[in-house]
């Protein structure tokens, strides 16, 4: 019996037993139809919540866990014990003795995906969670249905400072925008927005494209765009009005660092990647994104005096701001950190 958001809870157990009965007596991997891509790092006040919103996923296929912890030293290896003892048949654990994101050459996703059995990859780190138990199942149903779909997301939420907001729907966007403005979206900013804690994706493409994604190992801080943008090489996306999900903010991560410089160092690193796919995009998109960089590279600089940008691009800008003094860069940065302040300060009084 077919799966939907409408099963009675009655009837889901006699479903979920009979699709997996194989699984449970016989650990034969080719039955496992998704595998869910957890990374964990020192994620413990939060991992329960992410873990718990794996198991409670209704389906009528099979789907297995693969939790990576990096070497955390928060007590996050022991809930994960815990869980994978409860749950042998979909919590599967990889426990590193050596930090693996710190390499920045795509280890943390290429041992994931190398223990991971299914036809589709979902995604959730260990500090985000699902809410919706029909989330697996309402993507698969579109996936399998839909053979050209490469990508499927869904609606999701914001956790930041204890509260909950419902992000800005995507569903009215994308009926707009055809193939080639949908990846200029998703480069710009996040003007059409893929959070990952509620993606999932065909392995069979994922290797087609691993070859691309390998000549940019390290280059720029975030991997998750560029998976997009190469998935979409290869087929469609579908995107699912339902909020699944919810995204933890407020953790110093790579997306939402801390200090300063941290902050114009990833925002030169998204200005650098949308430099590098600017190809798929047309001739006045490739000039903003230009400019783009050249802007974020100049904030940047007056922290980091020998840095060059990771891509080539041929707007004089940048070769006479190299050759500025360092005094003057100096000068620059002490303004660049007075407004960075006036902002903290002037958000700190607004939420009073």
């Amino acid at each position: 019996m077919p799966i939907n958001a409408d099963t009675p809870v009655s009837n889901m157990s006699h479903s979920m037993n009979n699709s997996c009965g194989l699984i449970l007596d016989m650990r034969r991997h080719d039955d496992i139809l998704v595998s869910v891509n957890c990374a964990v790092y020192n994620h413990a006040p939060y991992l329960r919540q992410c873990l718990d919103g794996f198991i409670m996923q209704k389906t009528d296929f099979c789907f297995e866990v693969i939790v990576h912890d990096d070497v955390s030293t928060d007590g996050s290896v022991e809930i994960i014990k815990e869980y994978a003892d409860k749950y042998p048949d979909i919590i599967k654990p990889i426990y590193e003795i050596e930090n693996q994101y710190s390499k920045h050459d795509g280890s943390v996703r290429r041992i994931m995906l190398n223990a991971s059995s299914g036809k589709y990859i979902a995604l959730c780190e260990g500090d985000d969670y699902w809410t919706d138990p029909y989330k697996l199942q309402k993507q698969v149903n579109y996936m399998e249905g839909h053979p050209e779909c490469v990508l499927t997301h869904t609606g999701f939420s914001y956790f930041e400072n204890g509260e909950i907001t419902i992000a800005e729907k995507e569903g009215e966007k994308i009926k707009e925008l055809s193939d080639a403005k949908i990846i200029f979206n998703i480069l710009n900013g996040n003007n059409y927005r893929i959070q990952t804690c509620t993606a999932i994706y065909r392995l069979t493409t994922y290797y087609k494209i691993l070859p691309q994604l390998k000549k940019i190992n390290g280059l720029f801080l975030m991997g998750d765009t560029p998976l997009w943008v190469n998935l979409l090489q290869y087929g469609t996306i579908h995107y699912i009005d339902s909020p699944t999900s919810v995204y933890r903010i407020g953790n110093d991560s790579a997306s939402h660092p801390k200090s300063l410089k941290s902050i114009l160092r990833f925002n030169l690193s998204c200005a650098e990647m949308r430099v590098y796919y600017s190809s798929l995009c047309n001739s006045a998109e490739q000039d903003l994104f230009a400019k783009q960089l050249v802007k974020a590279y100049m904030k940047y600089k007056p922290f980091d005096y020998d840095y060059m940008p990771v891509v080539q691009i041929r707007l004089t800008p940048i070769v006479n701001f190299a050759s500025c003094s360092k005094l003057i860069l100096s000068i620059y940065k002490l303004y660049l950190y007075a407004i960075y302040y006036l902002r903290i300060a002037r958000h700190r009084i607004l939420d009073r």
